[in-house]
C-alpha cells in the first residue's frame, strides 16, 4: 500500500474509534448515566384522586445501561489498537525502506 493512504487509514481508524466512545458515552448519558442495566420499563408511583392511595404504575421507557458506554470503549479500542498499530507498522516499513 501507499504510504500517505496508510497514514490516512490509520488516521480514519483512531476518528471512528473516538467516535465509537463519543457516541457510547452520549448515548449512555442520554438516559441519565445508569450504572445498572438497560431497562425498558419504569415503574412509576400515583396517587388514586379518590382515595388518595398510591399504587405503582408500569411505564415503557428505555434507559440505556452501562453495557453501552462498555461496548463503545471496546470498539473504539479496537479501532484504536488498530489505528496506532498501523501507523507503528507505516512508520516502521518507511524507515526499513529508506535504509
Amino acid at each position: 500500500m501507499h504510504h500517505s493512504f496508510q497514514r490516512r487509514f490509520s488516521r480514519c481508524l483512531i476518528g471512528i474509534g473516538l467516535f465509537c466512545l463519543a457516541v457510547g458515552l452520549a448515548f449512555w448519558g442520554y438516559g441519565g448515566f445508569r450504572v445498572g442495566w438497560t431497562v425498558t420499563s419504569v415503574t412509576v408511583m400515583e396517587v388514586d384522586p379518590i382515595t388518595e392511595l398510591s399504587f405503582p404504575v408500569h411505564e415503557d421507557k428505555f434507559l440505556p445501561g452501562i453495557e453501552f458506554p462498555v461496548a463503545g470503549s471496546l470498539l473504539a479500542l479496537g479501532f484504536l489498537a488498530a489505528g496506532f498499530g498501523l501507523g507503528r507498522f507505516t512508520s516502521s516499513v518507511s524507515t526499513k525502506k529508506s535504509s
